[in-house]
């Protein structure tokens, strides 16, 4: 009789603990980087996994996880989480490879006018570009709202490894980056002194999807599915020419400096007003193609985000390129950045816009061929 009860009581003392365990497992828990994670999701090969659901740090197998019911907003006045320029100091695990991870994401904002002539940009359009991504090598974490872009871009990667693609599906209204954010950018846009440059200055959600960027990117380098060192944003329209390609690896550019964030310059930096360059849709480097070890990109995308809410204060606004281009002015409202730029600039024989990410490819044939020698 004693053994029984002693049996009893051991099997209630598991339970309590183990139901415990679950609780604070799946409950809210402290960001490391004391920088809140923009949209919280796992790491899991199920489908539209359930919410409540014990997370599973799995990449066996193409992941596709739906984002839970409510996703925590970015407080305006976020910390920047500080790393030093010393490469030395960039303290990297051993565990990590040296692959970059590759991060794109796709909005549907219907039709819009690119510039100021009669060209029109569509989602189909964008569904074409987004073929090549069937032939690239490294592992991708994307990011998409629909089930159809969902099963699209499935098809388009079911020949590869599927331990190399991450599909995180998203709603747009639980991101920092369509949220109140939008409203804000509305405000301006309506504005009927604002300048008119289609569609930076005039569509607001295409502006949302320029800082989108930014938030997913933040969200990739901290959750690291697939544990490498590198980190690179990749617009679906960069290869745009590439229509025949073979399958193809993008790897670091030469003479990377790994302490910095690298860019494609496209034109001189403009020391105009911060104001001007919202206002006159100023560029300076191209935002379609970036690329940074880990901790240097996740320092840089939370300047991008405080700087993106520090303009909006001041009521201006327009893409990714503007608010980057600001960041490194004198007159900016006081914005100094501590993450510096590697700029890469077009030599003819890519798109002068798409250089780096052009680079990036001819740098990871060169090794391919160097291995099959």
């Amino acid at each position: 009789m004693l053994r029984k009860r002693t049996l009893v009581f051991a099997a209630l003392v598991v339970c309590v603990v183990g139901c415990g365990i679950y609780v604070f497992s799946t409950g809210k828990q402290r960001n490391p980087m004391n920088f809140p994670t923009i949209a919280k999701g796992v790491i899991s090969p199920i489908i539209r996994e359930p919410v409540h659901e014990t997370p599973v740090q799995n990449v066996d197998t193409m992941s596709i996880v739906k984002e839970p019911d409510t996703v925590p907003p970015i407080p305006k006045d976020s910390p920047i989480t500080k790393h030093s320029n010393d490469s030395t100091k960039l303290a990297t695990p051993a565990s990590l490879s040296s692959d970059v991870t590759i991060v794109t994401a796709f909005f549907d904002i219907g039709k819009f006018q690119k510039g100021d002539g009669s060209l029109y940009f569509t989602p189909d359009l964008y569904h074409t570009w987004m073929k090549v991504f069937g032939k690239i090598q490294n592992p991708v974490v994307f990011y998409f709202e629909t089930d159809r872009d969902v099963t699209f871009m499935r098809n388009l990667r079911k020949d590869l490894d599927p331990s190399l693609t991450k599909i995180v599906q998203l709603n747009r209204t639980r991101m920092w980056s369509f949220g109140d954010v939008r409203e804000r950018i509305s405000d301006i846009f309506r504005q009927p002194s604002y300048p008119k440059h289609h569609p930076n200055t005039v569509v607001p959600e295409y502006s949302c999807a320029m800082h989108a960027k930014y938030e997913v990117m933040n969200r990739t380098a901290y959750e690291n599915p697939f544990k490498t060192k590198y980190f690179a944003w990749l617009d679906i329209g960069l290869f745009r020419e590439l229509k025949q390609s073979s399958p193809f690896r993008l790897t670091l550019p030469p003479n990377f400096d790994q302490t910095k964030v690298a860019y494609t310059e496209v034109y001189p930096r403009s020391q105009r007003t911060a104001t001007q360059i919202f206002h006159d849709n100023l560029v300076w480097v191209c935002g379609c193609f970036f690329i940074a070890e880990g901790s240097v990109m996740t320092s840089w995308v939370h300047e991008y985000i405080k700087a993106t809410e520090l303009f909006l204060d001041h009521g201006v606004m327009n893409t990714d390129q503007q608010i980057i281009m600001s960041m490194f002015v004198a007159d900016n409202f006081g914005f100094r950045p501590r993450t510096q730029l590697q700029l890469y600039k077009g030599d003819g024989r890519f798109n002068e816009w798409f250089h780096l990410g052009y680079v990036c490819k001819d740098e990871g044939d060169r090794k391919s061929r160097q291995s099959m020698k």
